[in-house]
């Protein structure tokens, strides 16, 4: 036992000493080799929008995802908003997401669910979902947009969630050419 201790502690001297003696060796003159390019760094981010609906209207938000240097494959989502202001009429994939499969759960209301996937990824920014709701509160009322889950590749890619909100507002009245006779 104690000879293989002894072995040991010769095996680490003589390690250390060839690191010290590598460490000692005079440094060339040549130029040091150029650093390899950083790996592309990944960027997502899920976005939801601040808008105006008009009242007692159906209207469509586009969620829309950012994203560089990765591909998705799936997302699972949760969409929160205030029921006395919207209703949930449905929801698509977007532009980006052709060919995914979408599954969405309206029947808690205040609540959007999505699972979606595909089989070909999703490599570039664009239109993930559209949400369709009805606008159902009083002019002047506001709905949060809680984007609180947003789990890209189950949830293997780290994306930004960037809430949205909705106004209700009156249509703008158009103004009606009168005759000066």
């Amino acid at each position: 036992m104690m000879r293989s201790r002894l072995a040991s502690f010769a095996l680490l001297l003589s390690l250390l000493g060839v690191g010290l003696l590598v460490a000692s060796r005079p440094t060339s003159s040549r130029a040091a080799p150029a650093a390899e390019p950083a790996a592309p760094s990944l960027v997502c981010a899920l976005t939801l929008p601040h808008a105006e609906a008009l009242f007692a209207s159906r209207f469509t938000l586009s969620l829309m995802l950012t994203l560089s240097g990765a591909e998705v494959y799936s997302a699972d989502l949760t969409v929160g908003f205030d029921p006395t202001v919207l209703s949930a009429a449905s929801v698509a994939a977007g532009s980006a997401a052709s060919g995914f499969s979408v599954v969405p759960n309206l029947t808690v209301p205040g609540e959007i669910k999505v699972a979606m996937a595909g089989v070909n990824p999703i490599t570039a920014s664009g239109e993930l979902l559209r949400l369709t709701f009805d606008s159902v509160g009083t002019v002047g009322a506001v709905s949060p947009l809680d984007l609180s889950r947003g789990d890209l590749n189950e949830p293997a890619l780290p994306c930004t969630l960037e809430d949205g909100s909705v106004t209700i507002v009156l249509p703008t009245p158009t103004s009606t050419p009168t005759s000066t006779f």
